[in-house]
């Protein structure tokens, strides 16, 4: 992959001196595109970035073909999304008539504070969050529905609709006949600080094409974001664009002082938030362009560990430059977080070889011949040999970053001293 171009692309959403962008996307061949194709689709930005082209006047700078991919993908996009919006107004309406106490979340409810239009962003499911004791309830609409259970957590539950299990890059951006919804919760169901903390005791209300569903308040959306962010960071991958939605949200709401004011009480009883909200912002700000930095999170980026400082100036950068699936490079900021380092050793050993299988990543909810059966075989093996290279390649890499990562820590301490 061409990075310069890639840093290139970032630096469009940084300032709006089209001159100095156009001089340097002309510089780039066809070939040099073609390159960082999967990487501009994996992380989100390839239909903000047209998004962005046209807002400069600048499309006349990429070549055609560049320029015709995206707008195919665009047309692809808006399509899918039209149909996931739809499903998206069917499962409110089924929510709604069975009384189910919930809210939507992420997704579409991020319009227009951190995206303009639904079909920039690459949605792959729909999210909500239901009242522990409804999730029974829920559970038995969604098999109505056609969906099914194809995975559970402590907290979260996924289902699906029978379909293609396996999405081709080829057809990343166009309508799939699989539907897929979260279906989030919480395990200590009536307890008060958690309520207050999880947000359907602060339910708000979306209007989408004159229907309104419920969602959660500027406040909870916006620390949702950061959570959502942050749990990113501290994993093998954070798409791109996640931070560009969360910069964009900062500078639809600069000047909404009742939202950071509700923002500045929750991260005062709440420390992980504060952790959470300083570290996306910080990190966001790095890479995007963000006009005016409200006052408390300024105050949120300067309460950060200096070590988690570190790690975001360091290496914010070259997360979003990862090509899926990511990297390792996130285990250094859990060995910051982490007060136990023993702890911390055994769970990063762990992560950089796991000794067990990956998640599968097909599902036969029916019977099949055994032609099919095959391509779900090879869709398993080509899966399982993709996370055993990228487990090799990239706890290597991690191996010889962590001794700069432990000289810099170093130079650090002693300069305190």
């Amino acid at each position: 992959m061409n990075h310069r171009l890639a840093e290139a692309v970032i630096e469009t959403f940084q300032t709006v001196d089209m001159e100095s962008h156009s001089d340097h996307l002309a510089t780039f061949s066809y070939s040099a595109w073609v390159g960082i194709y999967d990487w501009l689709d994996a992380s989100g930005l390839a239909l903000y970035f047209l998004e962005r082209l046209q807002s400069l006047g600048a499309e006349d700078v990429i070549p055609p073909r560049v320029l015709g991919r995206l707008k195919q993908n665009y047309a692809d996009n808006r399509k899918k999304t039209d149909r996931l919006f739809q499903e998206f107004i069917q499962i409110n309406n089924e929510f709604r008539k069975e009384n189910i106490s919930y809210v939507n979340i992420k997704g579409f409810t991020l319009i227009p504070d951190a995206c303009t239009d639904l079909a920039l962003r690459y949605q792959l499911d729909l999210d909500f969050f239901v009242a522990f004791e409804d999730s029974p309830l829920c559970d038995r609409v969604l098999e109505r529905l056609g969906y099914f259970l194809t995975g559970s957590g402590e907290s979260v539950k996924e289902f699906k609709t029978a379909g293609e299990n396996v999405p081709s890059i080829k057809s990343l951006y166009k309508e799939k006949g699989q539907q897929c919804v979260e279906i989030h919760f919480d395990r200590a169901g009536g307890n008060a600080k958690v309520a207050q903390k999880n947000d359907l005791s602060r339910p708000s209300a979306q209007v989408f094409e004159g229907i309104a569903v419920p969602t959660l308040s500027d406040c909870d959306r916006f620390l949702l974001q950061a959570r959502h962010l942050f749990k990113h960071l501290k994993s093998e991958w954070t798409r791109a664009s996640w931070m560009l939605e969360f910069a964009h949200f900062i500078n639809f709401h600069r000047k909404n002082e009742t939202l950071w004011r509700e923002v500045e009480a929750q991260m005062a009883v709440d420390v992980e938030i504060k952790l959470a909200v300083g570290t996306a912002t910080l990190a966001s700000k790095r890479s995007f362009s963000i006009a005016e930095l409200p006052q408390v999170l300024s105050l949120a980026v300067l309460s950060l560990p200096s070590q988690v400082s570190i790690w975001v100036e360091l290496y914010s950068r070259k997360i979003i430059y990862a090509r899926f699936p990511g990297t390792k490079l996130y285990l250094l900021l859990r060995c910051a977080l982490a007060a136990d380092e023993t702890e911390s050793s055994i769970h990063q050993f762990r992560r950089l070889l796991p000794l067990h299988r990956p998640a599968r990543v097909t599902i036969a909810n029916k019977p099949v011949n055994i032609f099919a059966r095959l391509n779900l075989v090879n869709d398993e093996l080509e899966y399982f040999f993709v996370r055993l290279r990228f487990h090799l390649e990239q706890s290597f890499n991690y191996l010889m970053e962590a001794i700069r990562w432990k000289r810099r820590i170093a130079s650090v301490q002693d300069l305190q001293l």
